[in-house]
């Protein structure tokens, strides 16, 4: 009998040791290039040929590739005794940066934000708040000036969550027939990815993405491209040209053509915990609800509630937790997450139903997708 097949040898919890290993070890091989110098060059590469590219070390990089092999993220093939690498498919596409699917941003921000919380997760669970202040001495009053704390991690954040929406943002919009929703207002909608994906999903529709102006800024600049959308750029807007608020907030219009093009107006709006919400039939929050803490959650959404037209709906965006909290375990470390990273916590499906029934919302649908984002639909009635 090997180790292995021996019910007294603890292999579980050995994986579970080796899991900072393995993350740790993904995420250097994509800050070093490896992925995208093996994919620009197209033909497998030695640890030498690799390595001179890179600028790493040979021993060094000999033991990351191997382990990248090990992890099914690159192939090996040996010629003349001497190893040649490539990428793996699952490489190709989600962690070579110019994939479509990417998610070499969200490696990113893993390795260089929440890998440093995570390393303060006891003060965490002690003090039941965030560890921004303690992991770059930032205050986390504020928390979102706390997660774009510079433009290179405003980028990096942004990229992560377009990386999210791109790869699974569909099948949440897919949980429901959302066509009778015509006009739409993705509250916080950061690249515009969700919005893009709505009109693609529901032509005919209108889709108002509400976020700060360094967001919408830099979604100009980095995510939404001339190459399949045409943009401009306008200051003020009929509807709220009378509005007097205090902060200022830029909006993406995305007008829903039979070319989805995207037309980014500037609109005077303010922080959506303080200040009015635009009208809409369908307010989507992807990714929003589990930052906060449950008092503000509750102002938001009786913020939307009296912003939806009668008819419309909230489509929240979220992990679910199982009702007994049994699982699912991805949910349940992401809970842990958004502790040593936000205000928030994920939920079960009875917990977003009370929250939205106590803001209003009626006829309250869930749905798991089964995939790592799931979808709660809640109505107001006519």
């Amino acid at each position: 009998m090997s180790s292995t097949e021996d019910p007294d040898y603890p292999q579980q919890l050995l994986n579970y040791r080796d899991g900072f290993i393995v993350s740790k070890a993904m995420f250097t091989a994509c800050e070093l290039g490896v992925f995208d110098l093996l994919h620009e060059l197209g033909e497998p590469l030695t640890t030498a040929t690799i390595a001179s590219r890179l600028c790493t070390s040979v021993d060094g990089t000999d033991r990351l590739l191997t382990a990248c092999v090990g992890l099914k993220l690159l192939k090996v093939e040996l010629k003349n005794d001497e190893a040649y690498y490539s990428n793996t498919d699952l490489s190709t596409t989600y962690l070579v940066k110019s994939s479509p699917k990417t998610m070499y941003p969200m490696m990113m921000y893993c390795t260089n934000t929440a890998y440093i919380c995570w390393q303060f997760l006891p003060e965490a669970i002690r003090e039941g708040k965030c560890q921004y202040e303690r992991a770059f001495g930032v205050s986390s009053e504020d928390l979102f000036n706390a997660i774009y704390r510079s433009e290179e991690m405003l980028v990096t954040f942004m990229g992560f969550m377009d990386s999210i929406s791109n790869n699974f943002g569909k099948y949440a919009l897919q949980a429901f027939d959302l066509s009778t929703f015509h006009t739409v207002c993705d509250l916080g909608g950061c690249s515009g990815s969700i919005a893009k994906q709505y009109v693609s999903t529901y032509p005919g529709s209108n889709v108002t993405i509400m976020d700060l102006p360094k967001v919408i800024q830099t979604a100009k600049r980095y995510f939404i491209t001339d190459s399949d959308q045409h943009i401009s750029l306008l200051e003020g807007y009929s509807t709220v040209q009378d509005w007097e608020f205090s902060k200022t907030l830029l909006v993406i219009l995305i007008e829903a053509e039979v070319d989805c093009r995207v037309s980014l107006s500037l609109m005077r709006l303010g922080d959506f915990f303080t200040d009015p919400i635009p009208e809409a039939d369908l307010f989507i929050l992807s990714s929003i609800i589990h930052d906060w803490t449950e008092e503000k959650c509750h102002h938001l959404l009786k913020k939307v509630y009296q912003s939806c037209r009668p008819g419309g709906g909230v489509l929240l965006i979220e992990h679910l937790l199982n009702e007994d909290k049994s699982g699912p375990v991805a949910s349940q470390l992401f809970s842990l997450y958004m502790l040593v990273l936000t205000e928030g916590r994920e939920r079960t499906p009875s917990e977003y139903t009370k929250l939205l029934t106590d803001c209003g919302f009626r006829d309250i649908q869930v749905k798991s997708t089964g995939t790592r984002y799931d979808a709660i639909l809640g109505r107001k009635l006519q």
